[in-house]
């Protein structure tokens, strides 16, 4: 997803080939996905680049700081696995499990959430350091492992 996004933002003049190339080296350096990297940089804000994907893709977007999620949603996903797929589910429907994301289009992450939730995904994006402190308002600290252990699995 990263050259190509970076590539559209380019083309779309949201960046310029400077910046996405300063965000690439950073991405090399620190393992940050380039998104988070462009907006850490200030090239471009975390809400513009969640509505470019969500417009790319044609998923919703989600700002996370101004959307509280019920207990019952959290708990419907263990800490460790919404932390390891790097999502937040929101809200469920008759449709499914709404589900904020960075990347959208991440079929293994969806199939994950599919079989862990036993429920259909529905995705849509949201800023990844929205996400991170929604893991944490809601999971618990990184350090504390977070979340509830038996949410969607069996345990007896």
């Amino acid at each position: 997803m990263n050259q190509r996004i970076g590539e559209l933002l380019v083309r779309e003049n949201l960046i310029n080939l400077a910046q996405l190339q300063e965000a690439e080296a950073e991405t090399r350096e620190t393992g940050d996905r380039l998104g988070y990297a462009l907006t850490k940089l200030g090239y471009i804000e975390a809400s513009d680049l969640s509505e470019f994907l969500a417009q790319q893709y044609g998923v919703p977007s989600i700002d996370l700081d101004q959307w509280e999620v019920d207990k019952d949603i959290i708990d419907l996903l263990r800490g460790e696995d919404a932390r390891r797929l790097m999502v937040v589910p929101v809200n469920a429907t008759s449709s499914g499990l709404i589900t904020a994301m960075v990347d959208p289009t991440d079929q293994d992450a969806i199939e994950d959430l599919k079989f862990i939730t036993r429920r259909p995904i529905i995705p849509a994006v949201a800023p990844e350091g929205q996400i991170l402190a929604a893991l944490d308002k809601y999971y618990g600290k990184k350090e504390e492992g977070g979340g509830p252990i038996s949410a969607g699995y069996d345990v007896d």
